[in-house]
């Protein structure tokens, strides 16, 4: 439990880092509207989970993925479809599609600082 609660959080701070983005800021708007739609139907139809199961898995792969300039690309011609059409479903199963086989951003993890292996390091030049 404690372990989704951290990644919740770490999730709600990559959506703060590609809103404050001018480029990425569409991806904001993307996730509620879709989020929106979600409610309205689970409200509807409170049995059929599939969709919210799939929408989870969607939104945590597009946060974590490397949004580079092609692929916001290609978002935001999937979210200009979706004004169009206004089929939620849909644009969900493209983003599914699109985002499968990438790659999350891998974060390395730095160690804590050992004192015993610092060294003093000196130089002495000679004019």
């Amino acid at each position: 439990m404690y372990r989704e609660l951290e990644q919740k959080e770490r999730t709600d701070t990559e959506l703060v880092r590609i809103a404050s983005d001018r480029s990425s800021r569409f991806i904001r708007d993307l996730i509620t509207e879709i989020e929106l739609h979600l409610k309205e139907y689970l409200y509807d139809y409170p049995e059929e989970r599939e969709w919210e199961e799939s929408w989870d898995s969607v939104r945590s792969k597009l946060l974590e993925v490397s949004l580079t300039k092609r692929r916001l690309q290609k978002l935001r011609r999937l979210w200009r479809e979706y004004k169009k059409s206004g089929d939620w479903k849909g644009l969900i199963r493209q983003m599914e599609v699109f985002l499968t086989g990438m790659k999350a951003r891998s974060q390395a993890e730095i160690p804590p600082f050992d004192g015993n292996k610092l060294k003093l390091v000196t130089v002495d030049f000679i004019s």
